[in-house]
């Protein structure tokens, strides 16, 4: 099934170069940027991870510039996703098709409430993949969880949306999902949030619970709560023919594997946020420690600057665990097997 390929943990096995240059000690291009088009949002969501939003436009000229520099130095694909909702920015058609133009990969993380039949039908040209923060399977769910600030950006609108795109996409080779995060409020909903997914038509239905560690919070749903109802809604996709994709980083067991370890795969993405400042990582956005330098002549010079070579003596030691939600955990694992000097039974299969 193309969705499971699609979120194979052995794609970095298309970017094996990076990953031996990376436990070899050497730098390297990302693989991936995230970047913002602006810091703001239509939806007030009570559990945003994102510090804090502001009226940050990144201009048009800016943006493709950036996106031919990412090209031409070896970046492979672009994730446009917050800060603020991507679909906002008043040019978001022609940086979409300027992606295509230079030959980036583009996918989208959206709560889709902004799209119109223009942007939903370039999406559909130029986008690999476009996931959509729903949370909620009813408007009233929605209105209490996302907290829209007009019924404009509501839930209807949203699933008006969704099902314009994938009517309309036919043949096309892009991924669509609808993402769900879950607290005790909602957790015994993703079942009906897999029946959603399947009425839909998209692609798969992705459940987590809410990253309460990206706001230094302890978590309101336990694992065990968590797991049994996953566990169930998982099961329906099988019954239904759709993908259920359930988070498997944010176990306690992980982190304190993690803890233990240090972070090496930071290198393999990067974050661009509105205020054109560069960041690790999407948990570490406007974090002033673990900035890389605001972009001002080209995003090479951060990127070969004395102050992220700082920054990141303090994310490979995990200064930085506290704000992780552990995404490259599996990463690390691979990348501290290559550094091993010594790999007993190597050559056995």
């Amino acid at each position: 099934m193309k969705t499971l390929d699609a979120f194979s943990p052995y794609k970095y096995i298309n970017h094996l170069d990076r990953f031996i240059d990376l436990a070899e000690g050497k730098d390297i291009i990302p693989v991936m940027v995230e970047l913002d088009l602006v810091n703001f949002c239509n939806h007030n969501c009570i559990w945003c991870s994102d510090p804090f939003h502001s009226p940050i436009t990144v201009e048009e000229d800016f943006v493709k510039k950036l996106l031919q520099e990412f090209k031409d130095i070896g970046v492979k694909s672009v994730l446009f996703k917050g800060g603020g909702e991507p679909l906002l920015h008043p040019k978001i058609t022609n940086i979409l098709k300027f992606c295509k133009e230079v030959g980036l990969k583009v996918a989208i993380i959206s709560n889709f409430s902004a799209a119109n039949k223009q942007i939903i039908d370039t999406i559909i040209e130029t986008c690999e993949g476009v996931r959509i923060s729903l949370d909620a399977v009813n408007k009233e769910d929605h209105d209490r969880i996302r907290r829209p600030k007009t019924d404009k950006f509501g839930f209807n609108r949203i699933i008006e949306n969704i099902s314009y795109l994938i009517k309309n996409r036919k043949d096309k080779d892009i991924l669509v999902g609808i993402n769900f995060c879950f607290d005790h409020g909602n957790v015994k909903k993703s079942s009906e949030a897999v029946e959603l997914g399947k009425k839909l038509g998209v692609d798969y239905v992705g459940l987590r619970r809410v990253l309460f560690e990206e706001r230094l919070l302890k978590s309101k749903i336990s694992t065990e709560d968590k797991e049994d109802d996953f566990i169930s809604a998982r099961q329906l996709g099988e019954k239904l023919n759709i993908s259920v994709l359930v988070d498997s980083f944010h176990g306690q067991e992980i982190k304190q594997k993690l803890a233990a370890s240090s972070c090496f795969a930071s290198p393999l993405s990067a974050v661009v946020c509105a205020n054109k400042h560069v960041y690790p990582c999407c948990a570490l956005r406007y974090q002033d420690k673990f900035d890389f330098g605001e972009i001002k002549e080209s995003f090479l010079e951060v990127w070969n600057g004395n102050q992220r070579k700082e920054v990141l003596k303090q994310v490979s030691t995990l200064k930085c665990a506290k704000l992780c939600g552990y995404r490259y955990n599996y990463y690390n694992e691979i990348i501290r097997y290559l550094k091993l000097s010594h790999k007993p039974h190597s050559d056995f299969v």
